[in-house]
């Protein structure tokens, strides 16, 4: 019983953050097909994907663009017309406004994807490698401690690996579970010179392969987003503990100070890079999470008993993933701001009265991930944001 529990203590710890990143690529590329980014083995560091085995990802791509577009088409042919359809109701229109925010952030990552992704390699391969060696620092500092520690956000982003198949399995069984609340009714109904049989088939296999490449790549960026972020805590926090470390030596501790500004200056370029990557699908994420959130809390609390039992699970399920996506990817980006202030904060209290030290401290700025050209993310940005989804749920709840 020992040994089972030392193997599941062994298992769970291993399911860090920084491994889901890999492990996810290695299973969508071994499962599905292979993604935008892929992962060297040789080098262990992630590389842009050759683009001869990208044919799949650009296939799905095409029909999620078409996606994307056929729905607002719909959407505004039904505000214009004179007569509206009986068919759509409030249910529908709800599921119309999901569905285009999902395949908005998708559209936004693919383009991220296709024009970005040197800036997104070069910021994970720096930030990889500095993170390798302050990891290293804290293992010689923590060598005593060997007890087993649980990464619950590595946890939960492992948990996203299967659902990357079991997800877009889902979405395929909603024609069967609720027939007029699913906007794919509404769009291929239309086409009269199908077959009923042929209409509900493809609209099975569209749900599936749309999904499966909305899952994917949401996923992918999730994951990214929240490497990101650790690796940025991971680092500043190995810089505070170094150089918060009683030093007698002058000589030792200004060389130790010289790595660090070195290192920080290093965290501002990929700071750029990242931002430079997420400049439009941050914006676009922060919006579409918090009209998806409204639109599903509007659903679980008002519709409940009205709509099928399957559909308010599903709802729930997103809104707990929507909800987790605020507290830890927004989190980490604050943290970077919150973080880099307090290194240059120790920086400040120990140089003394040396000038050299003071002049680079003073030319070190703090570090922020922007939200495109609007603001950048603070400690206090999530609770803004759930207060946000709070608020225009319950006006939408009241009102509608």
């Amino acid at each position: 019983m020992n040994k089972l529990q030392k193997f599941w203590a062994h298992s769970i710890s291993s399911l860090t953050a920084f491994e889901a990143l890999q492990h996810f690529i290695h299973f969508t590329e071994t499962f599905i097909y292979h993604q935008y980014l892929t992962w060297d083995r040789k080098l262990e560091q992630p590389t842009p994907a050759s683009r001869a085995k990208l044919t799949p990802w650009y296939l799905q791509s095409g029909l999620v663009f078409v996606s994307c577009f056929v729905l607002p088409l719909k959407i505004f042919q039904e505000i214009m017309a004179y007569k509206k359809d009986p068919d759509i109701t409030v249910t529908a229109w709800l599921m119309f406004v999901f569905y285009q925010c999902l395949l908005t952030i998708c559209v936004a990552n693919i383009l991220s994807f296709i024009f970005k992704i040197d800036e997104m390699c070069l910021g994970l391969k720096n930030l990889w490698r500095m993170k390798q060696v302050a990891d290293q620092d804290g293992r010689r500092i923590n060598s005593s401690d060997r007890s087993p520690r649980y990464d619950l956000v590595g946890v939960f982003l492992h948990a996203l690996i299967p659902g990357s198949i079991t997800i877009p399995l889902t979405i395929a069984t909603f024609p069967f579970l609720f027939e007029n609340d699913d906007p794919s009714y509404h769009i291929i109904r239309q086409w009269t010179f199908l077959s009923p049989n042929a209409q509900f088939w493809l609209r099975v296999c569209s749900l599936f392969f749309v999904g499966l490449h909305v899952t994917t790549v949401l996923f992918l960026c999730a994951i990214f987003c929240t490497t990101i972020g650790l690796a940025f805590h991971t680092c500043q926090a190995a810089m505070i503990r170094n150089f918060s470390r009683f030093e007698v030596n002058v000589f030792r501790r200004v060389r130790q100070f010289e790595k660090d500004v070195i290192h920080y200056r290093r965290f501002t370029i990929v700071a750029k890079a990242t931002n430079d990557f997420i400049f439009y699908t941050l914006p676009i994420a922060c919006l579409t999470t918090l009209v998806g959130s409204i639109v599903c809390g509007y659903i679980l609390i008002k519709l409940t008993g009205r709509v099928s039992l399957m559909m308010t699970f599903f709802v729930g399920d997103v809104m707990v993933v929507l909800i987790m996506v605020v507290l830890w990817v927004i989190r980490q980006f604050g943290d970077v701001f919150h973080e880099s202030g307090e290194v240059i904060r120790v920086w400040k209290l120990s140089v003394g009265a040396s000038k050299y030290m003071s002049r680079q401290v003073r030319s070190c700025s703090r570090l922020k991930i922007e939200v495109g050209p609007f603001f950048f993310v603070r400690k206090e940005t999530r609770i803004v944001m759930i207060s946000v989804i709070a608020y225009h749920t319950i006006s939408l709840v009241i009102s509608v």
